[in-house]
């Protein structure tokens, strides 16, 4: 077993530099602990140190009670406004499934706006890029919209100076940064029947 101890100090801990740019002690430290432990894995014959390779089983816990078992298939789908356009969440929840023994059947759907990837792959990369780095993980990101985005079938009921009536509220029936109409983008509303 590996342990961890981070300690705290009155002062902020400086960032050290990676390859990637800066990053804290913390995350360093367990950066570290994960390269100790993929290392003594590997030497142990247990698992290769390959960042996609699946964990031994040692590494795995079965819960009786689990809704889906372990090696069962998982399908998701992410649906948010710019973090899911932008950000590798999703590409790293998928890879850790597939890791963690589960079966992944991502397919591309037709729901306009939808990217399989974040946006041209031009997102900062982290230390295990390559565990996610090929997979291929739809999703809806839509940079600046908000929930109202892809919560209703159309703009039917939005009034001539472009709200809608939610609540006693005014909310604004124009997604993209700023609600802007300028900023909108190529698609207007995911219906969600989409």
């Amino acid at each position: 077993p590996f342990w961890l101890q981070i300690q705290r100090t009155p002062q902020a801990a400086p960032l050290a530099q990676s390859r990637h740019g800066p990053r804290s002690a913390a995350a360093m430290a367990l950066a570290r602990l994960a390269a100790l432990s993929a290392a003594a894995l590997g030497a142990a014959g247990d698992a290769p140190a390959d960042p996609l390779a699946p964990l031994p089983v040692a590494a795995l816990a079965t819960q009786g009670d689990a809704r889906i078992p372990q090696g069962g298939a998982v399908r998701f789908y992410v649906v948010g406004s710019s973090n899911a356009a932008w950000q590798t969440w999703p590409d790293q929840l998928h890879a850790m499934l597939q890791r963690l023994g589960y079966t992944t059947n991502l397919p591309a759907t037709d729901i306009p706006g939808e990217i399989t990837g974040p946006y041209g792959r031009t997102v900062p990369l982290c230390d295990d890029a390559a565990s996610y780095e090929a997979l291929s993980t739809p999703r809806l990101g839509m940079q600046g919209w908000s929930s109202w985005g892809f919560a209703y079938e159309s703009d039917a009921d939005c009034d001539a100076s472009g709200f809608r009536d939610i609540a006693d509220w005014r909310v604004s029936c124009t997604n993209g940064w700023a609600c802007k109409e300028k900023w909108r983008g190529d698609v207007p509303l995911v219906p969600l029947s989409a």
